[in-house]
């Protein structure tokens, strides 16, 4: 729990994912943390676009995923990716869905190589001032 809250994220919205029944795969070095990955099997709301999004029993969201600045560009967030794709796929989950937003081309090129295919594009817009978003990517991870 304490190498989470060192990415920012509070005690109590860790302990609020856990009761959810979230999973959280870790990439740990010499103690420090190195990346993260949150998947929930539970209805997502992405709140970045506003979209919501229904899950059926044989998948998940991947929701939230993170690796450190110090330890980016060494391969982490692929393996991390899909070792955790790999024990969700024993677990019975065929599918791990991600929103991916297409103009950040480095998070687009990790999930590719952790073994995420492109599903479709979503394009949304806010009307009303709120916010305008540039197209996303759901991709699905299966193995």
């Amino acid at each position: 729990m304490v190498l989470l809250m060192e990415f920012g994220h509070s005690e109590s919205a860790i302990r609020g994912r856990f009761a959810r029944g979230d999973r959280v795969w870790l990439a740990i070095e010499s103690g420090h943390l190195l990346g993260y990955c949150w998947f929930t099997s539970e209805h997502y709301l992405d709140e970045a676009s506003g979209l919501e999004f229904s899950v059926r029993a044989d998948e998940t969201w991947l929701y939230d995923a993170m690796v450190a600045k110090w330890a980016r560009g060494r391969g982490i967030y692929p393996r991390l990716l899909a070792s955790a794709v790999n024990q969700l796929a024993r677990d019975g989950k065929t599918r791990v869905r991600i929103l991916v937003d297409c103009l950040n081309r480095n998070s687009v090129r990790a999930h590719l190589a952790g073994g995420a295919t492109p599903e479709r594009v979503i394009r949304t817009l806010a009307i009303g001032g709120v916010r305008i978003l540039p197209r996303h990517l759901d991709l699905r991870a299966v193995r």
